[in-house]
């Protein structure tokens, strides 16, 4: 009784391990992505890859993010016209 009370409990202590790495490597990853464009590039060329999320990773969790932000604006990418789009912009 007791072994499979330590499996159970050692899956559960790697589950809250994968967790709290994984968002240290998330936020760690998204904030050099703000702060310092191109760094987080570079660190994954140059083979430094464990302490970030893996590129593909990170592209779908700021799509999810950007997609489930669409619905607190009013103006999205979706509604504004193309026109407006591309011709409003002061860039």
């Amino acid at each position: 009784m007791s072994g499979e009370d330590d499996s159970i409990r050692h899956y559960l202590e790697e589950l809250v391990l994968a967790f709290t790495l994984l968002e240290s490597k998330v936020l760690r990853s998204v904030w050099l992505v703000m702060s310092r464009p191109g760094h987080l590039s570079s660190e994954h060329f140059q083979g430094r890859r464990v302490r970030y999320v893996k590129p593909i990773q990170l592209f779908i969790l700021m799509n999810l993010v950007y997609y489930f932000s669409l619905t607190q604006f009013e103006a999205t990418t979706f509604t504004t016209p193309l026109a407006t789009q591309m011709h409003m912009n002061n860039y």
